[in-house]
């Protein structure tokens, strides 16, 4: 039985990423920790993860700077790391090792836990393996820039941006597949779901307890935005395992003496790398300045209890620029921007609301259900909970509805943002829990260490939570990077709640309840990657989609459809290069890596598009918007409202598709056009000059006959003598034999249902101009029947009224011009 094209696609690579995760993965995870872990097989095969990969990808580097990306090299590389991973876990594996210390068997509720977890993870690479690249970032950068270097065997030096560490392991593993393939570059993305859950896990187990360790990665791995977010193939996943390591080994290195220096180490290793993944990390440095104000703070100024946690923070960064700084060194060096920020259209998003609250409300939830048989100290304190607690409710709940989209809900509750009376009852909520809460909890022993951890962690989250919330909030997979810090005091109260000893007192109904109900509960979790938005759970029927273009058009429909005309233009054009400029339309290149896509140029005049063959509009990508109040600054958009007024043009309107997301006109470019003599024309036999500025040359007419009610097209044709002065106007004005205005279309040159017109500002000396407009004879009135109408013509300053005289074989002729043409009025349609 022949298996599914995705999913064989999917396999291909498996045993080259097999060398690379574990083969170079574990021997390097065996020299990086110290010889008392190589016990914790979740540790090893969570540096793994993180070795692998980083070695490989910063192997690709150089070699693809050089344009030597091919697989025999690589290749190579990754064996020669290998056998020296391999020696130097040998000689450290000499070494005598401390006593594993014996952990007690996994409870019920522990495989239970696990097993969900699993079930959670299967989902997710049955949607990873069928489902190509669909999501926006992974068709602008990752998916782009790997199909590029798979192609033409290097880096290119216009790359920039992003770092390199998903793009070159999706580049591995197409190299692996002997050529561009989604299925096979997205076989990485098994590796890094099981490398986030395991490094959740190791956040939990490592500063806690592996019971800690094992509800907090349950709950990220059920938590649905994960599931949601599994399939797309961008950074937000491996930048989630990244981030949380490094915590996780800092924070280690942070309140635990014994190998202080190494944990501190391999935090920058891990750091490093995460700032290869995303500049984004850098976060995790706030965190750490934060960390050591607060520790300053703590120790009352006192520098030698401040030097140990400084030493800690120093080597975490030392160990984190060789490999962590080295592409962002690259894009200086070659022009770019070291990095580059978002554009405010995105920051100007976020939502900003209570429901951004979501996990440090369900971490006090569990807190107040762990200390629930604690004994209050007073009627005060438990006043102050109370109140607390309902200062808090009341400031988060509104914002929290109005973003449900409750139909019934919409009127007492509409989308906005937290405003200021809501921050004031949350900040004074927050300080009486603060002060009823703070007696609860113990002053001194091990619960109080594992207070001062929480803490810890949260106080290193607080700096990306912030900027998350006030700039990112947009969407959530943008917080994924903290959600296990957040999750920690969920975990701990929950392993607290549901303690080995406490559950072994259960009945056997009651666990069998509590069983069903973790399963109900996860359920959302474990089956979200299945819906897709678009498609919802009907892709999962055998033949729903019949290949990868279809997949990619259920997400992208506007953009496939006119990746698809382009394609076709290829096809029938093969001796023609595809130049396209196609400004802020940035997935547009992933399906043309070989071909000029111009999508980071944003041209303004005509002449920049000289060597383009088409142009495409978009909304909301285009940077460039339309500005009626300054019509000159940009030549381009006005010409376009030029192209759908017949053949000849030099810009054609060829397509145009709106999904209800994006919108892209696409235009044809026959620029060449510009200052050719039209063909179409009937010329005038007289030099008829307007201000010196532009000449008429002819004029079209679809039909000379006219009858009330009739609407009728005509054409003026315009030779530009000069730049013009001023943003003027055209009036084409139908009178009768005694001079009486019948009808007139006065205003700019091509002004279309967008308000875009092509302004005499940016006409070239030189240009011809086709200048269409259409005359509806009113029906409101009577007409003398004959030959006696005229069509006359004039440029006027809009502003001032003023119109530009008009000279005749350089005579004075007044300040409008009669075309030569006589039009016949009829009573009525002859037809």
């Amino acid at each position: 039985m022949d298996l599914p094209y995705w999913l064989s696609d999917s396999l291909t690579p498996l045993p080259g990423l097999l060398l690379v995760y574990a083969g170079l993965g574990i021997p390097w995870a065996l020299v990086v920790l110290p010889r008392s872990a190589w016990s914790s097989r979740a540790s090893v095969a969570a540096i793994a993860c993180v070795a692998g990969p980083l070695l490989l990808t910063l192997w690709m580097l150089p070699l693809g700077m050089a344009g030597a990306l091919q697989l025999e090299p690589v290749l190579a590389g990754v064996v020669a790391l290998l056998l020296a991973g391999l020696l130097l876990a040998w000689r450290k594996g000499r070494r005598p090792s401390p006593a594993a210390l014996q952990s007690p068997p996994l409870s019920g509720t522990e495989k239970f836990l696990l097993l969900l977890i699993g079930l959670a993870l299967l989902p997710r690479l049955l949607s990873i393996a069928y489902w190509p690249f669909t999501a926006y970032d992974a068709l602008w950068v990752f998916g782009h820039e790997a199909r590029l270097y798979t192609l033409t065997g290097g880096i290119p030096a216009l790359i920039g941006y992003y770092p390199q560490f998903l793009p070159l392991q999706f580049t591995f593993t197409q190299l692996l597949a002997g050529g561009v393939d989604d299925h096979a570059a997205r076989a990485v993305l098994f590796f890094t779901h099981a490398g986030c859950a395991l490094a959740v896990y190791l956040a939990g187990a490592r500063l806690f307890s592996r019971r800690v360790g094992i509800f907090a990665a349950a709950l990220w791995a059920l938590y649905p935005h994960t599931g949601e977010w599994a399939r797309f193939g961008d950074l937000e996943i491996v930048l989630t395992m990244l981030f949380t390591l490094a915590a996780t080994f800092f924070l280690q290195a942070w309140t635990d003496l014994n190998h202080r220096r190494r944990h501190a180490l391999i935090a920058g290793l891990l750091l490093g790398c995460a700032l290869w993944t995303k500049p984004t990390a850098g976060a995790l440095v706030w965190g750490v300045l934060l960390l050591l104000l607060i520790e300053l703070w703590r120790v009352r100024f006192n520098w030698r209890a401040f030097r140990p946690r400084l030493s800690v923070a120093l080597l975490t960064g030392l160990a984190s620029l060789p490999h962590g700084a080295v592409w962002y060194l690259r894009n200086v060096a070659l022009g770019h921007n070291a990095i580059d920020f978002p554009d405010a259209f995105w920051l100007e998003r976020a939502a900003r609301s209570g429901a951004e609250f979501g996990w440090p409300l369900l971490g006090l939830l569990c807190l107040l259900l762990a200390l629930g048989r604690v004994p209050y100290a007073s009627r005060t304190q438990a006043r102050q909970m109370i109140i607390g607690l309902t200062l808090l409710l009341a400031a988060l709940l509104p914002t929290i509805f109005g973003q449900l989209n409750i139909t019934a809900l919409q009127p007492l509750f509409p989308p906005r943002r937290i405003q200021a009376l809501e921050w004031a009852m949350l900040a004074a909520g927050a300080l009486l829990l603060w002060r009823s809460l703070w007696p609860l909890l113990p002053a001194a022993g091990p619960q109080r260490n594992t207070i001062a951890k929480c803490a810890w962690a949260l106080a290193m989250s607080l700096p990306w939570f912030v900027t998350w919330f006030w700039s990112y909030s947009y969407h959530y997979r943008l917080s994924f990077a903290i959600v296990p810090l957040l999750i920690l005091p969920c975990a701990l109260c929950l392993a607290h709640w549901l303690s080995r000893e406490r559950v072994q007192r259960w009945s056997r109904p009651r666990r069998a309840l509590s069983g069903v109900a973790l399963c109900v509960i996860a359920l959302p979790g474990i089956t979200s990657t299945l819906l897709d938005p678009i498609a919802g759970s009907d892709w999962l029927q055998p033949g729903h989609f019949s290949d990868d273009t279809a997949k990619y058009t259920s997400g992208n429909i506007a953009l496939m459809r006119m990746v698809n005309r382009l394609q076709i233009y290829a096809r029938e054009h093969p001796e023609e290069p595809l130049v396209v400029a196609a400004p802020g339309v940035k997935r547009l290149p992933f399906f043309f890596p070989l071909d000029d896509i111009r999508v980071y140029e944003s041209p303004t005049r005509l002449q920049e598009l000289e060597d383009v063959r088409f142009y495409v509009d978009s909304i909301p990508e285009n940077p460039l918007k339309w500005d009626e109040n300054a019509p000159g600054s940009n030549q381009i958009l006005g010409a376009l409202s030029l192209a759908r007024i017949g053949p000849g043009n030099t810009l054609r309107f060829a397509w145009q598709r709106d999904d209800g997301n994006f919108s892209y006109t696409l235009y044809e470019l026959n620029l060449e056009r510009r200052f050719e003599t039209p063909d179409r024309a009937q010329y005038s036999p007289q030099s008829v000059d307007f201000g010196g500025f532009a000449r008429y040359r002819g004029h079209e007419i679809r039909s000379n006959r006219l009858w009330p009610g009739r609407q009728n097209s005509f054409s003026i044709y315009w030779e530009v003598l000069n730049e013009a002065e001023q943003d003027y106007s055209i009036f084409l004005h139908l009178r009768d034999a005694q001079g009486n205005l019948i009808t007139s279309s006065d205003g700019p040159v091509g002004l279309d249902e967008n308000r875009r017109f092509y302004s005499t500002l940016v006409w070239e000396p030189g240009e011809f101009i086709r200048d269409e407009r259409q005359l509806r004879v009113p029906e409101d009135r009577e007409y003398y029947l004959g030959e006696d109408y005229a069509l006359w013509i004039g440029i006027y300053d809009w502003r001032s009224g003023e119109r530009l005289p008009v000279t005749i074989d350089g005579e004075p002729a007044g300040d409008s011009y009669r075309i030569n043409e006589d039009l016949t009025m009829l009573a009525e349609d002859p037809d």
